[in-house]
């Protein structure tokens, strides 16, 4: 008797028609969503991604060659304000799509940061930091000092 199939064969078909049937769907659903977007276009108050001013080795690559998921940025081809709340004083704040664009693109930031600090708080850290490295050098000088004295 030939053509006819185990239940384990006919399972194994009936699988692999369901999982092509959902890859057909997924990929139409995903081109009707970017045909969507296309027609809508960006939101109002988003500014347009350069991906020639992204240095896009460091947004697939990470510090030692690790992977980073794609920002969704990057995705969506805009830079959309973001939220945040302050990590010192705990006050909400946004991070605008201008400030990000800023960040990404002229001074060359990671893809993988994020605002933390609204700005009085960024400088009084930007403050703290060089109050340390000023007392440290100094520190640092006078042990120099001290060694070339031979004491």
């Amino acid at each position: 008797m030939t053509g006819t199939k185990s239940n384990k064969q006919r399972a194994a078909e009936l699988k692999a028609k369901r999982a092509a049937r959902t890859v057909k769907l997924a990929k139409r659903e995903t081109a009707d969503a970017l045909a969507y977007k296309e027609a809508i276009g960006p939101p109002l108050g988003s500014v347009p991604v350069s991906r020639d001013k992204l240095n896009l080795e460091d947004y697939y690559f990470g510090y030692n060659g690790e992977l980073f998921p794609q920002p969704s940025f990057l995705a969506r081809g805009y830079y959309l304000d973001k939220p945040f709340v302050c990590k010192s004083c705990g006050k909400d704040e946004v991070w605008t799509a201008t400030q990000q664009k800023w960040w990404y693109e002229i001074a060359r930031g990671r893809a993988v940061t994020t605002a933390r600090f609204c700005r009085p708080c960024r400088r009084k850290e930007r403050e703290r930091a060089a109050d340390h490295k000023k007392r440290s050098d100094e520190g640092r000088e006078r042990t120099f000092a001290l060694k070339a004295s031979g004491k």
